[in-house]
């Protein structure tokens, strides 16, 4: 089961480079959070846009996908985050999981995605 968060105020978007070896769990639902330095106004409602980076070849991929900071976790008793914080991610429900650069250059949602190209197929 997912975890849903509700919008209940505008928000800040943090476009954020993400290895692809984090990506993808986080893609899958088996990584519910993240581990980012607090250099950044991250607040608890906040949609992080994670975008795929391979660090192999230094280049994005194009796939990115949208999460919201449901948790922050910045200061513990028990251990030193050096200026790091635990994000806690949620997604919306009905979010789009995974958008294509090339296949979505305006960043449409699925509905409007879908409305778009089949305008295109009367045309």
């Amino acid at each position: 089961m997912k975890e849903i968060i509700e919008k209940q105020r505008e928000y800040t978007i943090h476009k954020l480079k993400t290895w692809t070896k984090f990506f993808n769990p986080i893609l899958d639902g088996t990584k519910t959070f993240e581990l980012r330095l607090n250099d950044r106004d991250f607040k608890v409602g906040d949609r992080l846009d994670l975008m795929e980076y391979n660090p192999d070849t230094n280049t994005y991929t194009g796939s990115h996908c949208h999460r919201f900071i449901s948790y922050i976790l910045s200061d513990n008793p028990f251990i030193d985050l050096k200026g790091h914080a635990i994000l806690g991610l949620a997604s919306l429900q009905g979010e789009q999981e995974r958008e294509e650069e090339d296949d979505n250059p305006y960043h449409l949602s699925g509905d409007e995605l879908k409305r778009t190209e089949e305008s295109r197929k009367r045309e």
